[in-house]
């Protein structure tokens, strides 16, 4: 059987494109989001919460905003566990609507944010996956690739330590 906790809101308003990754190292989890209704000009802007399990119950710090004061139109979180990083890659409505990462170090219940490199210089559409390879230190992003006949794209990136980097190796 399952056990479930009291539920907990994330914030108070309405949001969409979730993604969340447990990090291992904080013992805590980051949800990513778009905030459909943070009110005047943060609307649709790209969010992070930090999420402490205890018990059969979840709380959550206060969110964060990752995109650089930017909207965004998905959003895709990935822990990894030999920086001590969580990333979240997410299409950036203010620069063409390419595809961006943005890496993260949690402090407590809240998450900072290092500078966002491109990684897709196309629109990846609305939904992006990434997996760590553990083995090489990589990363490789999926999406849409809407410059190129909206084929799939494979991007390979490596991930960096300290102030989270990203940096872009081959398309495919």
């Amino acid at each position: 059987s399952v056990t479930y906790g009291t539920q907990a809101a994330i914030n108070s308003s309405s949001i969409d494109y979730i993604s969340s990754d447990y990090d291992s190292t904080a013992q805590k989890i980051v949800v990513g989001y778009r905030d459909r209704n943070a009110g005047g000009s943060n609307t649709y802007y790209g969010y992070a919460s930090v999420a402490t399990i205890s018990g059969t119950d979840v709380s959550f710090g206060t969110g964060v905003q990752f995109s650089g004061g930017a909207q965004i139109g998905a959003a895709e979180v990935m822990y990894d566990p030999t920086t001590n990083a969580t990333f979240i890659f997410y299409k950036d409505t203010a620069n063409s609507d390419y595809g961006t990462a943005v890496g993260g170090l949690i402090s407590g219940t809240s998450i900072s944010f290092g500078s966002a490199s491109i990684f897709l210089s196309a629109n990846p559409g609305a939904t992006i996956a990434a997996v760590k390879d553990p083995d090489q230190n990589k990363s490789v992003t999926v999406s849409v690739d809407y410059g190129n006949s909206q084929y799939g794209a494979a991007v390979v990136g490596t991930l960096s330590s300290g102030v989270p980097n990203f940096t872009i190796g081959s398309t495919y």
